[in-house]
């Protein structure tokens, strides 16, 4: 399996579960932002970076749909941030006579600076079943 399929499968999954994420044909940025991430941020968690590309996403089914409720808690969390009000305004662009300053709208580092227990909110012993050693060398 491809990790193309292996998002395109948590994204039908998660959008079963979170009625809130737009279907049909419409994307919304921060949804696809956020499968990347936890994606990536799961298989650095699980050490799957150690398995080869060809077989990663398949060793990853069997955790589908705890990964799919990661997503959805992690993508409610930053929708709500990001309605609220609560997200990190960065100067997109600004003039100088006209005194014009636009910001940009970004969602705060939440995925940065959290830590993995906060990012999977409960999941980690369900988790910890399918993580591998770290193999410090390969001979």
């Amino acid at each position: 399996m491809t990790r193309e399929d292996f998002i395109k499968e948590l994204q039908d999954l998660v959008k079963k579960i979170n009625s809130s994420i737009p279907t049909g044909e419409e994307t919304d940025d921060l949804f696809e932002f956020v499968c990347e991430e936890v994606l990536d941020r799961v298989i650095f968690y699980l050490n799957y970076f150690q398995i080869d590309e060809e077989t990663r996403y398949d060793s990853l089914v069997p955790m589908e749909r705890i990964i799919a409720r990661v997503i959805s808690g992690v993508y409610t969390k930053l929708k709500i941030d990001k309605e609220n009000g609560d997200v990190e305004q960065g100067i997109n662009s600004m003039s100088d006579n006209g005194q014009s300053v636009n910001f940009s709208d970004k969602v705060k580092l939440y995925l940065n600076t959290a830590t993995d227990q906060e990012v999977f909110t409960g999941f980690t012993d369900l988790l910890n079943t399918y993580r591998l050693a770290t193999v410090l060398k390969d001979e």
